[in-house]
């Protein structure tokens, strides 16, 4: 079987299971949109970056510098942002928003939604995966190297 077909199957089946429905998520992403999926739930926790702060940090708004300061702080999978990079969504291990408590950057709760991109959706238009999707927990973000690069720039 081909490796990257496996991946991106294991993450559609797994990302789709943040919802109570997979299987219209799954149809909304076969119909090339981003489903409404709960921002915290059995699959992931989302944390909230305001595009000024990871702006700042890469000092611009190529995607490579993005990348790269997301690396440095090493942050190298599940981030979700859309065309203007007006914001990014971090995907970090479920439970987070239960005791994160960085003023200013918000971890949502489970009554909050976010878009979430198809798997396989990695350039614009509309949202899409900056860095990987994950396909399972392991490749979620660490909370810590998130609230790094947030004090890096906000100390």
């Amino acid at each position: 079987m081909n490796e990257p077909y496996a991946e991106r199957r294991r993450a559609v089946e797994w990302l789709a299971a943040q919802s109570d429905d997979p299987r219209r998520v799954r149809r909304e992403w076969a119909q090339d949109r981003p489903a409404l999926v709960p921002a915290a739930g059995p699959r992931f926790d989302t944390i909230r970056l305001p595009a000024t702060i990871v702006h700042g940090a890469a000092g611009g708004t190529t995607r490579e510098g993005i990348e790269a300061v997301l690396a440095a702080h090493g942050i190298t999978s599940a981030v979700i942002t859309d065309r203007p990079r007006r914001g990014y969504c971090v995907l970090v291990p479920p439970g987070t928003h239960r005791r994160w408590n960085l003023r200013g950057i918000e971890c949502p709760a489970p009554s909050c939604r976010i878009a979430l991109p198809a798997p396989y959706r990695a350039e614009p238009p509309g949202t899409f995966w900056l860095l990987s999707p994950p396909g399972e927990e392991r490749s979620l973000c660490a909370p810590e190297r998130v609230r790094a690069l947030v004090q890096d720039r906000c100390p």
